[in-house]
């Protein structure tokens, strides 16, 4: 199996949490693609990584197509066509696994995927709560955050397929039915066989669906929702002030609840702060643009509500679990 991921510097420590927490074995291979040069991938040994710049250089084609695009837009584009690029490197049928760098396991990926035997290609719903199905229905029913294709015909069929729809197409304004690099997995069912749609609660658990479902550590210490064992979570949204990590749920008309912030959040931020400590220069921060006098109100209005309900997590609250996120 391989796994491929890309950060930058303000997400370094999240990618380092990822890669511990997938608990990946010495088979497994790691490649990375770096989007800045402060960036970094080490120790060595947990593998390959390669920056933007000099993918860009190597495959002057590919940069030609995404010359105009935004660099957010860029960046959608090409990753497909960098995991096409770690395929050579791998058996028949074996796993080629993307997977964003926010995410967090509870369980190791590869027992994760010992439930897929028969699989080509594994993707998760967004699972969205019923308030937001039709307002966020534009950005597609399926989430790139884990998407895995086996290394045989229908995986790579499905793989070519995004590779190259995102090089035709990868605005991050919705249009035509299509957005980014996420909309064109509605349509892998239609190019490849064995696509499979994982919808369990505890996979892909994010702000957009986990606000009302009930976290609980099962007997042998696992955390499960809903009776459900839990795979990973999906740590979008959240953002870093000086001293705090303001929650990502209130765009989602959701709040983290009190278990939420205890099984999940706090063990998670526990392992950020710990990378950070290690590595005081990857500490991500939030933007410090100039803004008008609206935004400001705006900014500090919305600050407020996330404390009024309980949304941001104090450092000072993870210093007890940041050397053993177990707790």
């Amino acid at each position: 199996m391989k796994i491929c991921t890309y950060f930058d510097v303000g997400y370094e420590s999240r990618a380092r949490a990822l890669l511990a927490s997938a608990s990946l074995g010495k088979q497994v291979g790691v490649t990375v693609l770096l989007l800045d040069e402060e960036s970094k991938l080490d120790p060595p040994e947990q593998g390959t990584s390669k920056t933007l710049a000099v993918f860009l250089r190597e495959n002057p084609s590919l940069a030609k197509r995404v010359s105009q695009r935004s660099r957010v837009e860029q960046i959608f584009s090409i990753g497909p066509s960098f995991l096409l690029g770690a395929v050579g490197s791998l058996a028949p049928d074996e796993w080629l696994v993307y997977l964003d760098a926010d995410l967090f396991f509870f369980r190791p990926l590869e027992s994760y995927l010992d439930d897929f035997e028969h699989a080509n290609v594994i993707v998760s719903p967004h699972r969205h709560f019923a308030w937001n199905r039709k307002r966020l229905s534009k950005y597609g029913e399926f989430n790139v955050g884990l998407v895995a294709f086996r290394n045989n015909k229908d995986g790579l069929a499905a793989l070519n397929y995004w590779a190259d729809s995102c090089l035709d197409w990868c605005s991050d304004i919705p249009e035509d039915g299509k957005y980014a690099d996420q909309k064109y997995l509605e349509n892998f069912n239609k190019v490849a066989s064995g696509v499979v749609v994982d919808d369990r609660k505890g996979v892909n658990m994010a702000p957009w669906n986990l606000g009302f479902s009930k976290l609980s550590l099962a007997e042998n210490g696992g955390l499960a929702v809903d009776g459900e064992p839990v795979y990973y979570f999906h740590a979008q949204g959240i953002m870093r002030t000086k001293n705090a990590w303001v929650l990502g749920h209130l765009p989602y008309f959701s709040i983290a609840t009190r278990s939420a912030k205890k099984l999940v959040y706090k063990p998670y931020l526990a392992s950020l702060l710990k990378w950070e400590k290690d590595n005081p220069a990857t500490q991500s921060s939030s933007s410090r643009s100039s803004r008008g006098l609206a935004s400001l109100v705006l900014l500090y209005l919305g600050k407020t509500m996330h404390v009024l309900l309980g949304q941001i997590i104090f450092d000072s609250q993870l210093r007890d679990l940041s050397s053993d996120t177990s707790q």
